[in-house]
């Protein structure tokens, strides 16, 4: 803990890989205690929510040029041969 650079890190360091980090780590709580604490508080989160932008171009480049995953086509899987509706055991209270 002590020899990470955590300056490197995080949505305020520049770092365009931690610009729309979405961990939980202190920054909700921090958030929620300062938002709630004082009517500046609250008033200045109001401010940042709807009147500011948020303007990282490393990061709008990296979500920008992101591509999901593509899957496989969704397969069946059938239970075992023994299994059929014929032979299937009813359960009591069905």
């Amino acid at each position: 803990m002590e020899t990470v650079e955590w300056q490197n890190y995080g949505t305020e360091s520049g770092n365009p890989q931690c610009a729309n980090c979405m961990v939980h780590s202190g920054y909700e709580a921090s958030g929620v205690n300062y938002t709630f604490g004082s009517i500046k508080g609250l008033l200045q989160t109001a401010k940042a929510i709807f009147f500011s932008k948020y303007e990282d171009e490393g990061a709008q480049r990296i979500l920008n040029e992101w591509k999901p995953a593509s899957h496989g086509p969704l397969v069946q899987i059938a239970g075992p041969a023994s299994q059929t509706a014929d032979n299937l055991q009813e359960v009591s209270g069905d």
